[in-house]
């Protein structure tokens, strides 16, 4: 275990990485508590590897993680939020509190993707996670962070947009949740976000919904 713990902590990130797994597959109370320190240690690439450990074991550190995400630093909370993104996680509320209260947009964003994660589980809370991602998605709530190819853009609401696609993949949408989804085609002024909106109505429904969505959008910009 010492060897491990010197590999998180010491050499090139990708050694860092592969140590964190190993204790991630790891069963014993040691190997989880390397993990935990790692989270909090002043070195970013350690606290990054460690939150790919924890992710694994994220059942287990699940109390910790939940502590963390609300850690007075920004640093542990984004890899807090990114190691509670499993299926079996049982962090949901916290990541929600994290994706409307945070005011880190990387933690926002590691939120946002984590959700997404555990919208994979069959036994998901489907309904309050789209509720609190559609919310992110609404005009003037996530402003653009960033800019790539001359766009303006927020890497909080592409993280969102993938969490609502990987929610649409694994569950059936209600009626008024395509509706939402739709009316957000209208506004949604990044293609990538876009995109990934399109491709989540698109899931279980006949393709002239996404048809008439984007149909609406072209005529209202075309006035």
């Amino acid at each position: 275990m010492a060897a491990e713990d010197k590999h998180l902590r010491e050499g090139g990130e990708h050694k860092k990485v592969a140590a964190a797994y190993r204790l991630g597959a790891d069963t014993g109370a040691q190997s989880l508590n390397v993990l935990l320190q790692g989270l909090h240690d002043a070195a970013e690439s350690v606290r990054r590897a460690s939150a790919y450990g924890l992710r694994q074991r994220c059942d287990e550190a699940a109390d910790a993680l939940i502590k963390a995400t609300r850690d007075e630093r920004a640093s542990v909370r984004r890899f807090a939020a990114f190691a509670l993104g499993a299926a079996w996680s049982p962090g949901t509320d916290a990541l929600i509190e994290r994706l409307q209260g945070e005011a880190d947009d990387l933690a926002r964003s590691n939120a946002a993707y984590a959700l997404g994660q555990i919208s994979r589980s069959p036994a998901a809370e489907s309904a309050k996670i789209l509720a609190a991602l559609s919310q992110r998605l609404q005009p003037g709530v996530e402003p653009d962070n960033t800019e790539a190819a001359g766009l303006s853009r927020s890497t909080v609401r592409q993280s969102v947009a993938y969490a609502v696609l990987l929610l649409a993949a694994n569950h059936s949408l209600s009626d008024a949740a395509r509706s939402e989804m739709a009316a957000l085609l209208q506004t949604e002024p990044d293609r990538y976000v876009l995109g990934m909106l399109a491709e989540g109505l698109a899931r279980g429904s006949a393709d002239g919904e996404v048809i008439r969505a984007l149909n609406a959008r072209r005529w209202s910009a075309a006035r």
